[in-house]
């Protein structure tokens, strides 16, 4: 006998229950339900419908170039508090256009900083500054310095520490000139909510350094407003 899970929708089911009841488990997925197929207590497949699964796929991936309106809201009501750590925004508020656009639109931003950033870099190196203000002969990466910030600040934040070097690599391969999007939806690797928040803090913490750098607040909310126009002109 197919067993209920915890949630309503979600079912499993032994492979050789599937094949007496296939008629019924079919009826539960037209309805909405989720069924996971199970071998030896291990789950090992699923039936999804057909609705459903193009759904979760394209909310699986980064859009391009996404919602960056959305995304530059988020990122500037950030930047205006002093609270530290500062809050994620509601989800239900900040992806209203989905996920995947909100993801695809942070991932946007964070591809204009990281090319802000390097005037402020050598060799894709960003130079730091000692404690007095003057500048160090320590270099780092902008990958390893939001790496660094991120691990930092996890507890406070909340951030999974697993969804780092997803954010991380991604930074790197942005520095290497690929669209942050497309790496990312190259891995494979399903966009889930723990990593868009881990996007949301790298994204707010290189708009913080570019403010840093150029000595006043006010610089990156002048490049989100510069990308924000330049998708609403399609690109010219």
């Amino acid at each position: 006998m197919c067993a209920a899970m915890e949630e309503a929708e979600d079912f499993e089911c032994g492979i050789r229950e599937a094949r007496r009841d296939f008629s019924n488990l079919v009826s539960k997925v037209e309805q909405g339900s989720v069924v996971h197929l199970t071998r030896h207590g291990r789950r090992v497949a699923a039936l999804v419908g057909a609705e459903d699964l193009q759904r979760r796929t394209l909310e699986d991936v980064m859009a391009y170039p996404g919602d960056v309106e959305s995304a530059t809201r988020v990122i500037e009501g950030l930047l205006s508090l002093s609270d530290n750590p500062v809050p994620l925004p509601d989800a239900s508020t900040a992806w209203r256009n989905g996920r995947a656009e909100f993801a695809g639109g942070i991932a946007t931003l964070l591809f204009c900083f990281a090319s802000k950033l390097d005037e402020y870099s050598e060799n894709g190196r960003i130079k730091l500054l000692d404690d007095e203000g003057k500048e160090s002969p320590d270099r780092v990466s902008l990958a390893e310095l939001i790496a660094a910030k991120l691990l930092l600040t996890k507890e406070d934040s909340g951030i999974d520490d697993k969804t780092i070097p997803l954010v991380a690599g991604t930074i790197w391969a942005t520095q290497l000139g690929e669209l942050p999007q497309d790496w990312r939806n190259s891995l494979g690797v399903p966009l889930c909510d723990e990593e868009l928040h881990t996007w949301i803090y790298a994204t707010y913490f290189a708009a913080d350094l570019i403010n840093l750098f150029a000595g006043r607040a006010g610089e990156a909310e002048g490049w989100m407003y510069f990308a924000e126009e330049f998708v609403r002109n399609g690109g010219e």
